[in-house]
């Protein structure tokens, strides 16, 4: 995310009735005193917000905007907060499965096996949410986002997994992280 002074159009991932969609909204941009690494008067923070900012799963880009206004089915109920003692294996279609084995989220696509996160265990300040699981990126394929708490002291690290940014030898590519800690 970068500051701008005026307000830019995104598109917001919005649960709706019966699923998801992506609807063009309104970005704005505040630069704001950040209280760990700013003195009294500086403001080297900017505060990204909608007005829609309760509804709001994720801001995406306008390449995704062949996606708009369309039904997106999430893969299965979200959001679901995984850990060392909840195992899930679901069947995402296109011979695809994401399942949780050996303390770690697989990816995995007929013999194929891509590692996605670590997972934590239950009664740890480290956790690991799937936000969304559906395609976003309109290619038939599902596309993941999750919240990777992997340290006490970070309280956010969205990533966000693509199938249609996959390089050779992936199934799902990590397209961009925003991590907050402190």
């Amino acid at each position: 995310v970068y500051y701008s002074e005026t307000s830019e159009n995104f598109l917001a991932l919005i649960k709706k009735e019966g699923g998801y969609t992506l609807e063009e909204t309104e970005v704005f941009f505040e630069k704001v005193n950040d209280p760990i690494l700013d003195a009294e008067n500086e403001k080297t923070g900017t505060r990204v917000y909608t007005e829609r900012d309760n509804d709001v799963i994720v801001l995406l880009d306008q390449s995704f905007q062949y996606s708009v206004e369309k039904n997106i089915e999430a893969s299965f109920q979200v959001p679901m907060k995984i850990n060392q003692s909840r195992l899930i294996n679901f069947k995402l279609g296109n011979n695809t499965v994401l399942k949780t084995e050996d303390h770690a989220l697989w990816i995995k696509k007929g013999e194929h096996k891509q590692e996605l996160s670590k997972i934590y265990p239950e009664d740890s300040d480290e956790s690991l949410t799937i936000v969304f699981a559906g395609d976003l990126d309109n290619d038939g394929q599902t596309d993941l986002f999750v919240n990777d708490i992997f340290h006490y002291n970070v309280w956010i690290n969205y990533r966000l997994f693509l199938s249609s940014y996959a390089e050779e030898g992936q199934i799902l590519n990590e397209v961009v992280k925003l991590t907050g800690v402190g």
